[in-house]
């Protein structure tokens, strides 16, 4: 967590900031000195270069992201082709009139994920 006064990171160990004033006791307690490794799941502290199973902070971080962004994508394009004929019953539904445009957005928002 950052200084309220200048922003800076500060290691949990310290008790006043670099730029001299003296931490608050949120910023102390919010900061607790470790970081969890994502590809074994130990807690490691800041001042490690990197984790047991040999990766590093930052290794884990990406790797953190990478999974993050594997669940936002489709996952075959079959998905994305049956969206897409979904959507385009949904909006002949539309059309007819046997359905609502609040109704449709609902339902095209969903798809769209």
């Amino acid at each position: 967590m950052g200084c309220s006064y200048c922003g800076r990171v500060n290691y949990s160990i310290f008790k006043v900031c670099a730029c001299g004033k003296k931490r608050t006791e949120s910023e102390l307690h919010s900061d607790h000195g470790t970081w969890k490794c994502s590809f074994c799941g130990r807690s490691n502290t800041l001042l490690s270069r990197g984790c047991v199973c040999g990766k590093t902070k930052r290794e884990s971080e990406q790797n953190k992201i990478d999974k993050a962004n594997e669940k936002k994508q489709p996952q075959n394009n079959d998905d994305v082709l049956s969206n897409l004929d979904a959507l385009k019953k949904l909006k002949e539904l539309l059309d007819m009139g046997a359905i609502t445009q609040d109704e449709f957005d609902l339902k095209k928002s969903k798809l769209l994920k």
